[in-house]
């Protein structure tokens, strides 16, 4: 009988070639996944020239920017970290062609860098709302819809000599972070927020806001109309030598919520409210200080309108003067504990 003799090295080829074959997809699967992780980038470098085509690269998730200056306005569409290489070191200078970042609906930190000469223009009049290019010059954390989901973080951050229409230096519609940054010197060309202009969360502690103009809101405005219910929490801020018709150093729209927390109000300006104007707000104040603020009409110190109510903790009112109210103009409901009214000035009711 003839046996049918299969030579070893069949049996290996049968089995090896389809384990090769699964070993060189693995590890050209390895190459591509690699090439693909997020890392960290450095501008200016061989790979990018310049922060926008770090931007443009997916796989840059944060980006190490280096001493120098960058004529530039960067339109975020993704999650990312910008990171100068010192406050004064690092300058995003848009010399005034547009908004300096701008982040619609992402995650953004932004730290150790300065942002100045930004300009927004106008936004278009249109049912996508005010939420468009061009609203402030300096940071914008925008929203494609009436109300932004999007998270910016700002750290150790100066914007300075930036305009826009609606808002000087940064406009806020969904959640945003300040911390030892420096707002000085922005203007908002037609009426809100000087400094800044928040319809969303924000929070901001060892913040400097100072030398700012705006029409409504000197160095801050908060609110936009009864719909957005807009929160401001302050700690350790400073709101200085601002200028405005109404609130000089800050005004609070209806339905917002706005905590001041060791926070000084001083040397700001205005018709109405020089240092603060709460308009149908719920504000409360602890621990702070407001002075040296005037009105040429009404409530160099604070302004209370239209019903709602202001608290005051521990508060020291001083020096402030206007024809009425120079310490403050009370039209609503205003509670104080442990809080000083001392030296103000005013034709009628100087306290």
């Amino acid at each position: 009988m003839n046996r049918l003799r299969l030579k070893p090295a069949n049996w290996i080829g049968l089995f090896t070639r389809p384990l090769l074959a699964a070993a060189v997809l693995l590890a050209l699967s390895s190459v591509m996944l690699s090439s693909a992780q997020p890392r960290t980038c450095l501008v200016p470098s061989a790979d990018f020239s310049t922060i926008d085509s770090a931007l443009d690269d997916s796989t840059s998730q944060s980006i190490r920017i280096a001493a120098g200056v960058y004529n530039e306005s960067l339109f975020i569409t993704r999650n990312v970290t910008l990171v100068g290489a010192g406050q004064a070191a690092t300058v995003i200078d848009p010399q005034r062609n547009n908004v300096a970042i701008k982040a619609i609906d992402v995650a953004v930190h932004v730290s150790h860098l300065t942002i100045q000469n930004g300009s927004g223009g106008r936004p278009p009049a249109s049912s996508e709302g005010p939420h468009r290019s061009g609203i402030t010059g300096g940071i914008e954390n925008a929203a494609a819809a009436t109300r932004g989901f999007g998270r910016v973080v700002v750290e150790h951050v100066t914007l300075r000599n930036n305009e826009g229409d609606l808002s000087g230096a940064v406009f806020n519609a969904g959640e945003m972070i300040l911390s030892d940054v420096i707002i000085t010197e922005n203007t908002s060309r037609g009426a809100n927020g000087g400094g800044i202009f928040n319809l969303g969360n924000m929070t901001l502690t060892n913040v400097t806001i100072s030398q700012n103009s705006a029409r409504i809101g000197g160095g801050i405005h908060v609110g936009g109309d009864r719909q957005n219910h807009a929160t401001l929490t302050m700690t350790n801020v400073v709101i200085s030598d601002n200028v405005a018709d109404l609130g000089g150093g800050i005004n609070i729209s209806p339905q917002s919520t706005v905590s001041f927390d060791n926070v000084t109000v001083r040397n700001n300006s205005a018709g109405q409210g020089g240092g603060i104007l709460n308009d149908n707000a719920m504000t409360t104040l602890a621990g702070s200080t407001i002075r040296n603020n005037r009105a040429s009409k009404q409530g160099a110190g604070l302004y209370n309108a239209n019903g709602r109510s202001i608290e005051l903790n521990g508060v020291m009112v001083q020096n402030n003067s206007a024809p009425e109210g120079g310490g403050a103009f009370n039209a609503g409901t205003m509670i104080g504990q442990d809080t000083t009214f001392q030296a103000n000035a005013a034709f009628s009711g100087g306290g």
